[in-house]
């Protein structure tokens, strides 16, 4: 149907339409999106994980000790989740698939923040002073450089949560962001997931989102045209403001992002010691 109407409407038409459902939702919304305005980052730079299986190849609590780290999902399977200082902990899941996601787990993590879709406010009422809803609707910001991103009010869309955690981080206030963990090798696997930890085949979620046995590769690809050029408007945004992002995931498909090596952008603990000394 909303194939159908897409052909038939006009674009003006259809851009009009979505800025009031925006706004409509935004109304119900607001008190709860008004404590968003008061966010603010410790440091300058933080490390933001992505869920790839490329992480199992670190020592993260000696990697990134002291360090802002802001992660995502379903990240709570990691053991050493417990040992880092996560300053934010995102979770975007959007739509039907909101209804399956159990988030006691998320929320037992220890996290200064914790971020969800608008999808999950009715599950998180009344949510406490560190859970916040990110509500994305307004897609002008990024293109708009001198506007500063406001959580507070309809935020940038993303097409994933990998997305969703650096526009925090850039709301936050952090001048260096470094990805790790966003290995993105989807048309090389052939799925749309891939994480650090075994994937339950059982499971709802799962099921849906693995682009396998017959599944529609076309798809995949025209999902990643979007994700790509939505991190391109990303970058630009956050160059404009001065804000470096750097990629230091060595096997990384994300070609967007300056790269550098992970060990030599973020001091390891025992070069910190030798510092003190």
């Amino acid at each position: 149907m909303k194939s159908l109407l897409k052909k038939i409407l006009p674009l003006c038409f259809i851009d009009f339409y979505r800025k009031v459902r925006v706004l409509h939702r935004f109304f119900y919304l607001r008190t709860t999106l008004a404590k968003n305005s008061s966010i603010n980052a410790r440091q300058d730079t933080v490390v933001i994980l992505g869920n790839g299986p490329s992480i199992n190849l670190l020592d993260l609590p000696l990697l990134l000790a002291n360090q802002d780290v802001i992660v995502m999902n379903a990240f709570y399977h990691h053991p050493d989740a417990s040992k880092l200082n996560i300053a934010a902990y995102c979770f975007g899941e959007q739509g039907a698939d909101v209804a399956h996601y159990d988030i006691s787990r998320v929320l037992k993590t220890k996290s200064r923040q914790y971020w969800f879709s608008a999808d999950f406010a009715s599950k998180i009422t009344p949510p406490s002073n560190n859970v916040h809803i990110y509500f994305s609707g307004n897609d002008d910001v990024l293109s708009q450089h001198r506007r500063h991103i406001d959580l507070s009010h309809p935020a940038p869309y993303y097409e994933s949560t990998s997305q969703m955690a650096i526009i925090i981080a850039i709301s936050m206030g952090y001048k260096k962001i470094v990805l790790f963990g966003y290995d993105h090798d989807y048309l090389a696997s052939g799925e749309h997931i891939k994480h650090f930890y075994e994937e339950d085949v059982n499971d709802e979620v799962t099921i849906s989102k693995l682009y396998i046995d017959g599944s529609d590769y076309h798809a995949l690809i025209q999902n990643c045209e979007r994700m790509w050029a939505r991190y391109k408007k990303i970058n630009i945004y956050a160059r404009s403001r001065g804000i470096q992002i750097i990629n230091c995931g060595k096997n990384s498909y994300l070609d967007v992002f300056r790269r550098h090596p992970l060990e030599t952008t973020i001091m390891p603990i025992s070069k910190h010691l030798e510092n003190m000394l």
